[in-house]
């Protein structure tokens, strides 16, 4: 039960400590200390963008549209035409990759994802499987909010790194764990 309190701690001090050191960016930027003009105007582009992927989901539901044709195939199930500046992708990983992967690949995705930090998780719980476990839950956290983890090539070599850091020193806890049972 500490382990978990531990954990929890760490991600809340990480999330608190966040906020205070962006505040004043946040507040500029808007959304969740005011509402001004700028968040307004994005988040009705988000929401657009988000329509398209939810048809684009509900059309081509087990194999998607294809990777990287979101961008291509946005006019095709957008309601209205749309302008230059609005081609890009939904602000949100996970959509993306449902609409451009479908349920299939969404799953298959999330299933990896989950298998290495629920193994993390079940390991023993020191500081560097703390540090590993809040990166992860902030990358999962940005990903709801933008697309660059699985988009740019920068952002996937962060997050997949990431990912084998967490597989790598799950197995070394399992093998000195191992070492430990057989002395």
């Amino acid at each position: 039960l500490s382990r978990y309190r531990t954990l929890l701690l760490s991600v809340c001090l990480f999330l608190a400590g966040s906020f205070f050191l962006f505040y004043p960016q946040i507040k500029q930027r808007g959304g969740i200390v005011n509402y001004n003009r700028i968040a307004k105007g994005s988040d009705k582009e988000r929401i657009k963008y988000q329509e398209i992927s939810f048809t684009m989901i509900k059309e081509n539901p087990l194999l998607g549209v294809g990777f990287n044709c979101f961008v291509p195939s946005m006019q095709k199930y957008s309601k209205e035409p749309l302008s230059y500046y609005q081609f890009q992708p939904v602000h949100n990983a996970f959509l993306l990759l449902l609409a451009e992967t479908g349920l299939v690949g969404g799953a298959l995705f999330i299933l990896f994802c989950g298998s290495t930090f629920v193994s993390l998780v079940r390991s023993q719980l020191d500081v560097y499987a703390v540090v590993l476990i809040s990166i992860f839950v902030g990358y999962v956290f940005i990903s709801c909010c933008d697309f660059y983890f699985v988009a740019f090539s920068s952002g996937k070599l962060m997050f997949f790194s990431l990912l084998g850091l967490m597989a790598f020193y799950t197995k070394k806890q399992r093998t000195c764990d191992n070492r430990e049972k057989t002395s």
